[in-house]
């Protein structure tokens, strides 16, 4: 492509062109009728075309060797580096939004607990109605959890392939991808190529964001104790089945599944949440192959009778006995 940018640009440069005035420059040497200064401005003046060309040869060079003398050295340590930053990222608390009224489900909340301290091998899919308190239940157990890996389709809302990669490798910082994209503006290249090369991201590009989370996990799993795991949270998975339909589409879902078996069933590395109140995920997920025997359900619904009652009380303490019964059995 710089190639062919060039020859574009600078293409009327014929070398043919120049051989007579290099002859002539060159004669000028023995030419000893033409001596001052007006000998030296023609002399200038005929040497002016070769000097340019000259100049554009090492432009030339200096736009193709300079960006690939910067790249070098980052690409045969990318391996190590881009594990040493997402690490480092992991290592640092998350702290996930939660209300100030957040009304305690001690049950859920100690069950979810217990199973994110025991060895990962199985992915945990939670489903319910919308506005169950799914997230926010989910997001008051892990919320100040080191290792955490959180994906909030609702929040963050894509569209194609490109979308959920780009937004991916935000979240795991996989910083290799994001240099990808700095080498691309250092190249002389505009308009349509330098479009595709640097915003079209593919699968591809979102195996190696996995691959690089999965060695980053490996080698905090070394630094953590025995009743902590990695745990990675994708909400309203749903959102990636609206282009589930195209080719791309159904590779990316076959990629984040496949992944997500590797890392609980086979390496018992790390927890896997899949979030949705859309039923029709379940349905979706048994179409694919590899996950019959590696799914656990966890299913969140709306707050018991009992539960109710306390909820009324505590937000509404002036309310009698009857009352607060009068207005569970109106609200449900």
């Amino acid at each position: 492509q710089t190639l062919r940018l060039f020859r574009r640009q600078f293409g009327n440069f014929k070398t043919s062109k120049l051989e007579p005035l290099q002859k002539r420059t060159i004669h000028k040497r023995s030419n000893e009728g033409r001596s001052g200064r007006s000998g030296e401005k023609f002399a200038e003046a005929e040497a002016s075309p070769l000097q340019e060309e000259g100049k554009l040869k090492k432009l030339f060079m200096i736009g193709i060797l300079g960006p690939f003398a910067m790249y070098v050295p980052y690409a045969l340590y990318a391996d190590w580096f881009q594990v040493q930053l997402c690490l480092t990222e992991l290592k640092k608390p998350k702290h996930l939004p939660v209300p100030d009224d957040f009304f305690s489900r001690a049950d859920e909340e100690q069950f979810i607990r217990s199973i994110f301290s025991q060895t990962p091998d199985r992915i945990c899919i939670m489903t319910g109605p919308s506005d169950s308190g799914k997230t926010t239940l989910l997001n008051q157990c892990l919320s100040g959890r080191r290792f955490l890996v959180k994906l909030d389709l609702r929040e963050h809302s894509v569209s194609c392939v490109n979308d959920f990669v780009r937004y991916f490798i935000e979240c795991v910082h996989a910083q290799f991808l994001r240099a990808r994209t700095w080498f691309v503006d250092l190249l002389p290249v505009y308009g349509a190529e330098n479009w595709e090369m640097k915003y079209n991201l593919k699968v591809y590009d979102l195996e190696q964001a996995l691959s690089c989370l999965t060695d980053a996990m490996l080698s905090a799993r070394r630094q953590m104790p025995d009743s902590e795991w990695p745990v990675i949270f994708i909400d309203e998975f749903n959102a990636l089945l609206d282009f589930a339909h195209a080719r791309d589409g159904h590779q990316l879902l076959q990629a984040v599944l496949t992944w997500a078996v590797h890392v609980t069933k086979e390496l018992h590395l790390a927890h896997v949440v899949i979030g949705s109140s859309d039923s029709f995920v379940l349905d979706k997920l048994h179409e694919f192959e590899g996950l019959q025997g590696r799914l656990r359900y966890l299913k969140v619904g709306y707050l018991t009778r009992q539960q109710s009652i306390t909820y009324v009380r505590h937000h509404l303490p002036a309310l009698s006995d009857a009352d607060v019964l009068r207005v569970v059995e109106r609200l449900g």
